[in-house]
């Protein structure tokens, strides 16, 4: 049986090629000094680990989802806040991506698998413009 309304969230809200196109592209485009070939690393092994990489895309929503309140307006619900706390949680030891790579899956995972949730469970900068 299917739920309209939940069938409707996922088929509006959620997409899956543009999460991938958006991990793709980014994943690797990043240079540290301290690991330099961190990013081709990460590059590589996210190409051959997609499934992993879309798990960890569905971890950071269902975080997101649970752990954060719905915002209030108030600097601890930042989105830079709330992405720092979900960035402290223990890595999967199957991840094998670095800092850098894993704040990119949960960048692209919460603007194109859980965007709803993030906007609901993130307050705006209060410095940005609208």
């Amino acid at each position: 049986m299917t739920i309209p309304a939940l069938t409707h969230h996922y088929t509006q809200h959620r997409n899956v090629a543009a999460f991938f196109a958006y991990t793709n592209t980014y994943i690797g485009s990043y240079y540290d000094s301290s690991a330099p070939k961190a990013g081709i690393q990460d590059r590589r092994w996210a190409a051959a680990n997609s499934r992993v990489v879309l798990d960890e895309g569905e971890r950071a929503c269902a975080w997101l989802a649970v752990a954060a309140p719905e915002a209030r307006g108030a600097a601890h619900y930042t989105f830079e806040a709330v992405f720092s706390r979900y960035q402290e949680t223990p890595q999967p030891d199957n991840l094998r991506l670095s800092a850098s790579g894993r704040s990119t899956v949960t960048a692209g995972a919460w603007a194109y698998l859980c965007r709803r949730d993030r906007e609901r469970h993130t307050a705006p900068d209060p410095g940005a413009d609208d």
